[in-house]
């Protein structure tokens, strides 16, 4: 009982992480623009507070494409780790078959921001979640390994 639990929370997990990255992707490059300006414009602030200057537009865009690749890869990162535990959940042990979903995913979700009024497609976005799914199924690895090495009970 309390695997199939764990095997549906796995399910709903991924599938809601993968309506998330969607809905983000679905936004038009105005709201996409607002949400990461929400994040970027702070930071280029501080940065400028810290060299005594102003913000500049070159300041706001490089802080701007930081915190858009930031997002990119750490989404990804999470959607990596879920689908490795839910591959397991399920029996799959295979370590490179969440990367190649995660992957698979990302190239759709390109694609389908090619469509989206104001987005554009970029192959570097594919490699940054790729690396994003690959470093998540990697760190879930060892965080699921570490923890069973301190909850194995001894008879």
């Amino acid at each position: 009982m309390k695997k199939r639990v764990f095997r549906i929370l796995s399910v709903l997990a991924v599938l809601a992480w993968m309506l998330l990255i969607f809905g983000f992707s679905a936004q038009s490059g105005e709201e996409s623009g607002g949400l990461s300006a929400i994040v970027a414009k702070p930071i280029a602030s501080l940065i400028a507070a810290w060299q005594q200057t102003d913000v500049t537009d070159e300041l706001y865009q490089q802080v701007d494409n930081a915190v858009r690749t930031a997002a990119h890869f750490g989404e990804y990162a999470i959607l990596g780790g879920l689908l490795l535990v839910l591959l397991q959940h399920f029996g799959q042990t295979i370590r490179w078959l969440p990367w190649l979903i995660g992957t698979a995913y990302a190239v759709l979700d390109e694609w389908h921001q090619a469509y989206t009024p104001g987005r554009f497609s970029d192959p570097a976005d594919v490699l940054i979640d790729t690396f994003g799914v690959l470093c998540g199924v990697q760190l879930t690895h060892w965080l699921i390994k570490i923890w069973r090495k301190k909850h194995v009970h001894y008879s």
